[in-house]
C-alpha cells in the first residue's frame, strides 16, 4: 500500500522519452482524520511529453490518503521509460520503473503491488490471464493488436515443438497401425514374413512367407585373384601388387584384407609357354607375400601383355555357403 499523509505527499510519475500519450487512473480510498468516513476518489492524467508529472495531489489537511489502484496505459506507437515517484517535497522515493512496450500497460493494486500485463484476456471471473510465449521465436497464432487478442491458425510446420501427439488432437486423423488399413490383412501374420500384394485377395495386402527354390551348397572359392600383365603397381580383386624388380625379376604381393594365419594357398599360372615360366612363392605373412617370376634358364622373366600370369589364393578354410535362386514366394 503507499499511503499519502501530508499536504507535501504525492505521486508523480516520469516520462523517459517523448510520446504521444501515455494514459494514467489512479484510485485512492481518502480518510479524514476528523469525521473519520471514508471517500473514494480517482485523478486522471494523460501526459504528451518527457517530463516529470503529478500523477496524484496532495491530500487535504488532517486527512490520509490510500492509493488502492494505478494503471499505466502507452496508447502511443513507441516504448516509453516510465518511473513512479513518491516525494514529500523533502526527499523522493522511485516506487517503480519499466519501459513500456506501445499499447501495453502496468497496474499496481494495494494487495499485489506493481506488475506489468503485456497482454491479458479479463477471464468471466474478473481474472487476468497473462500470455506468455513457451517457445522461441514467439508463435504467430496468437497476436495482440491494440487491446484486441487476435488467434490464428496453428502452422504444425513451425507452431509445433517435438512430437505432435495424436490422442491431443480431435477428430479421426486416420490409420496408425497396419491393422487399421482397410487393403492390409496382418491378422494371421507371423514372425519373418511380409506384406506382398495379392489381386485374388479382398484386401489386396496380404502377410506372406518367402521361400526358397534352390536351396543352399558349399563350394570352394578364392578370395583373391590377380592378372599380372606389366611390371607397373597394380591391382585385381581382394589383392595388388608393387614393387617390381627387375635384377631379381620380384613383385610384392598385398591383400586388400589381412588374413588371419599364412595357412592360405597360392595357385599361379603363366599363360603363354607355361611350361618353360616357372613362379616361386616366399615371404609370406598375414599381410601377402613375394613372388619371383622365371623361365625354365632361371632367368628374369618379364610380366606383360604377352606374358601375363595368374594369381590365386585360397583361404585356411577355403569354402563358402552359396544360396541357390529360383525361389517362390507363397501366401500362408
Amino acid at each position: 500500500m503507499i499511503l499519502l499523509t501530508t499536504t507535501n505527499d504525492t505521486l508523480e510519475l516520469i516520462t523517459g522519452d517523448t510520446v504521444s500519450s501515455i494514459e494514467v487512473q489512479v484510485s485512492y480510498i481518502d480518510l479524514p482524520l476528523t469525521t473519520q468516513v471514508q471517500r473514494a476518489g480517482h485523478q486522471s492524467t494523460v501526459i504528451t511529453s518527457a517530463t516529470t508529472t503529478t500523477i496524484l495531489n496532495a491530500p487535504a489537511a488532517s486527512t490520509d490518503r490510500a492509493i488502492k489502484s494505478i494503471s499505466v496505459y502507452n496508447s502511443s506507437g513507441s516504448d516509453c521509460e516510465i518511473t513512479v515517484l513518491y516525494n514529500n517535497s523533502i526527499v523522493t522515493v522511485s516506487q517503480y520503473n519499466t519501459t513500456l512496450a506501445s499499447k501495453t500497460s502496468f497496474h499496481f493494486s494495494d494487495h499485489e503491488g506493481f506488475y506489468t500485463s503485456a497482454a491479458t484476456v479479463s477471464g468471466g471471473g474478473g481474472t487476468d490471464v497473462t500470455l506468455s510465449s513457451p517457445v522461441s521465436p514467439t508463435p504467430d497464432y496468437i497476436t495482440l493488436v491494440g487491446q484486441e487478442l487476435v488467434v490464428n491458425k496453428v502452422d504444425l510446420s513451425t507452431d509445433v515443438v517435438g512430437i505432435l501427439d495424436s490422442s491431443n488432437l480431435p477428430g479421426d486423423l486416420g490409420a496408425t497401425t497396419l491393422n487399421e488399413l482397410v487393403d492390409v490383412d496382418v491378422s494371421a501374420a507371423v514372425d519373418g514374413q511380409v506384406l506382398t500384394y495379392n489381386s485374388s485377395s479382398p484386401e489386396g495386402w496380404v502377410a506372406t512367407s518367402i521361400s526358397g527354390g534352390g536351396g543352399s551348397s558349399t563350394v570352394i572359392a578364392p578370395f583373391a585373384f590377380a592378372r599380372i600383365d606389366t611390371t607397373s603397381n597394380g591391382s585385381g580383386t581382394g589383392i595388388n601388387w608393387s614393387n617390381w624388380n627387375a635384377g631379381n625379376g620380384t613383385l610384392d604381393i598385398t591383400f586388400d584384407t589381412a588374413q588371419a594365419n599364412t595357412d592360405y594357398t597360392v595357385v599361379t599360372d603363366g599363360e603363354a609357354t607355361d611350361d618353360g615360366r616357372l613362379v616361386s612363392v616366399q615371404n609370406k605373412t598375414t599381410s601377402g607375400f613375394e613372388i619371383s617370376l622365371y623361365d625354365g634358364l632361371g632367368a628374369v622373366s618379364v610380366p606383360s601383355s604377352i606374358n601375363p600370369f595368374a594369381i590365386i589364393v585360397y583361404g585356411e578354410t577355403p569354402t563358402i555357403d552359396v544360396q541357390g535362386g529360383g525361389g517362390d514366394v507363397s501366401s500362408d
